[in-house]
């Protein structure tokens, strides 16, 4: 099996193949191998196969953030699905803490007025607009709104709180030019994955603090938001799975040195 998912791998990587998230549903549980069973949980074998593809690509440990932020390029990559065909896709720049950052607009067919600000993860490390790309066009698709994808800055070149503070001054940038946007100021959200949805409770907890427009909604998926208490989880996942406990050790020394 392990040769079956290597020479996949191999044929995704070298564009002869399509994805490998947007192969049969059978072909893909194949590939995930027997199921894995924790604490009277089953892994889901969509995770799994994610696992199983991150054991045969190099750099899987974390040595430095360039490598890192590498191979999480390569594994979007891979996995992703059939990209969801939407209105419109604009590359544009957002205003930061300390100047311009990137971002990506997607507008989705029959689009209502609302609109979703997210904030990638990766450990506040890595992850781009383009990791993130088919998750936004999915969340863009599936709820009818718009999505703005913040490029904000990384560390260790940019710690904390600077990936906070440029979330804060990307989302009252969406807020003020919500007529640009073609959305409603009041219905303007914000959200994210893992790091990303750290990055978003502390924009909705700090517009209230410093009297900012306040997010309509937070749409934290997985956030990272306690560094300081430990969860059993920390024990029953902390090796051999997508996230380690030396991965959420490096991260968290490269963000909050």
């Amino acid at each position: 099996m392990d040769a079956l998912l290597r020479g996949t791998v191999s044929a995704v990587q070298a564009n002869a193949l399509t994805p490998l998230y947007a192969l049969p549903t059978a072909v893909r549980r194949r590939l995930a191998g027997a199921p894995i069973q924790i604490d009277g949980n089953t892994f889901d074998p969509e995770v799994q196969l994610l696992l199983r593809v991150e054991s045969l690509l190099p750099g899987t440990t974390k040595k430095d953030a360039a490598t890192a932020r590498a191979h999480l390029r390569s594994v979007s990559k891979l996995i992703a699905g059939h990209p969801r065909e939407l209105q419109r896709v604009t590359d544009l720049t957002v205003r930061g803490a300390d100047g311009q950052l990137g971002a990506r607009l997607y507008v989705p067919r029959n689009a209502g007025r609302g609109l979703l600000v997210f904030l990638h993860g990766g450990g506040w490390v890595v992850g781009d607009l383009d990791t993130h790309d088919s998750l936004c066009r999915t969340i863009a698709a599936d709820a009818g709104i718009r999505v703005l994808s913040v490029d904000y800055r990384l560390a260790p070149e940019a710690p904390a709180p600077t990936a906070a503070e440029d979330a804060i001054a990307a989302f009252t940038w969406a807020v003020e030019h919500a007529e640009d946007l073609a959305v409603d100021p009041t219905l303007i959200a914000v959200g994210g994955d893992s790091a990303g949805g750290n990055l978003a409770a502390v924009v909705a907890q700090q517009c209230v603090v410093r009297d900012l427009p306040r997010p309509a909604l937070q749409v934290l998926l997985y956030p990272a938001v306690d560094l300081v208490g430990r969860r059993p989880s920390r024990d029953l996942f902390g090796e051999n799975f997508l996230l380690t406990e030396e991965d959420i050790l490096w991260y968290r020394d490269h963000y909050t040195p």
